[in-house]
């Protein structure tokens, strides 16, 4: 009786794990595409730069480890 009830607990837990990972990650690619729909047409702004400022809005974003 145990197992089963056990099962069902871990099983609500890490689907609510994976779909907390879905959220950030959603948010984060959209961030990301955010801020190069922002500055694509900055004169002074070149894909290598582009790219960086992308890289580090994400890693604002998503925890660590």
């Amino acid at each position: 009786m145990l197992f089963p009830l056990l099962l069902i607990l871990l099983g609500t837990a890490e689907f609510g794990r994976y779909f907390s990972q879905q959220l950030v990650m959603q948010h984060a690619a959209r961030e990301a595409a955010r801020v190069i729909a922002l500055k694509y047409d900055d004169p002074g702004m070149d894909l290598p730069t582009l790219q960086a400022e992308a890289e580090a809005s994400i890693d604002n974003l998503l925890p660590p480890g």
